[in-house]
């Protein structure tokens, strides 16, 4: 087992996420890479790849989610080895992300999303945006973006409530600067600098950071098995791309004895849903966008 990582729980909460330095070594990182680089088709989960499960599973990770969560992590299929560049704007990745009556937005929300980023993002664009403080209301007016500049051996976590972003735009020689079109943002009120015309217009290419080698990532959430869970598998059976990878996800003998003693429950969606699409439940992946679900 490997050691144990301390992190900043109360700073977790407090902002909606962590930037976890160093958690993976090198070696590692280039062999994620290289395993990531050869699947670039594949639909299934984590879990359920013999190799890139390793991630899911370290002990330095499933004790960093424990210390947030506050207890043993579960893990419901949500994962994915995620490649290129996917320039999406600000948004939740909750169930309910508009309303504040829902019932996402009663107490403390208990689901996790874990990045792990294969090349660099702290000189280079492309990386993680987040809002901080934007997991504690469903409109954040006046709080700034921020640029993740993670490293390659970095964690990053976020609260699936704050507000994200990928492909973050980067200054070359201003990299903590967030550059958005049509506006820009800095750590101080002396860096803001409002755009009213596309940002790429009144700013030369040559000033932007490179996006450096192709984009690699790996994805996976995690979260106490509470009402909270239970809402968002709810949300997620709604979703087309969400049931493509369950009913992918096949998990074998190999799989449990990778679990096998590890700090984690899974739930194996992945056979419920192969069940239900072969009953003909026709309540399964309605939706390819966002919508939200009844309470």
């Amino acid at each position: 087992m490997r050691p144990s990582m301390r992190v900043n729980v109360p700073e977790f909460w407090r902002q909606g996420y962590l930037l976890i330095r160093n958690v993976f070594t090198p070696d590692e990182i280039r062999e994620f890479r290289l395993l990531a680089l050869e699947s670039p088709q594949r639909r299934a989960d984590l879990l359920s790849h013999p190799h890139l499960r390793k991630v899911l599973l370290d002990d330095r990770v499933l004790g960093i989610a424990a210390q947030i969560l506050g207890d043993t992590p579960v893990y419901y299929g949500d994962s994915t080895a995620n490649l290129g560049q996917h320039a999406i704007g600000f948004h939740k990745d909750n169930a309910d992300r508009t309303d504040v009556n829902a019932p996402d937005w009663k107490g403390k929300y208990s689901q996790i999303r874990f990045g792990v980023y294969l090349q660099d993002h702290s000189w280079h664009s492309g990386g993680l945006r987040v809002i901080p403080g934007s997991h504690n209301a469903v409109a954040n007016p006046g709080l700034r973006p921020r640029n993740v500049r993670s490293r390659p051996g970095d964690l990053v976590v976020w609260n699936l409530r704050t507000d994200h972003a990928g492909a973050a735009m980067m200054l070359r020689f201003l990299p903590w600067l967030y550059v958005e079109r049509g506006q820009t943002w800095g750590r101080e009120p002396r860096f803001l600098m409002p755009i009213t015309r596309p940002i790429r217009s009144r700013i030369p290419r040559m000033l932007l950071a490179p996006q450096g080698p192709e984009r690699a990532a790996l994805f996976f959430s995690l979260g106490l098995e509470d009402a909270h869970l239970e809402r968002y598998l709810a949300y997620l059976k709604t979703r087309a791309y969400m049931i493509d990878a369950w009913k992918n996800s096949e998990y074998g003998p190999d799989t449990w004895d990778a679990v096998k003693g590890k700090n984690i429950k899974v739930i194996d969606m992945g056979e419920e849903i192969r069940r239900g699409l072969a009953e003909g439940d026709s309540s399964l992946g309605v939706n390819q966008g966002y919508a939200a679900i009844p309470y």
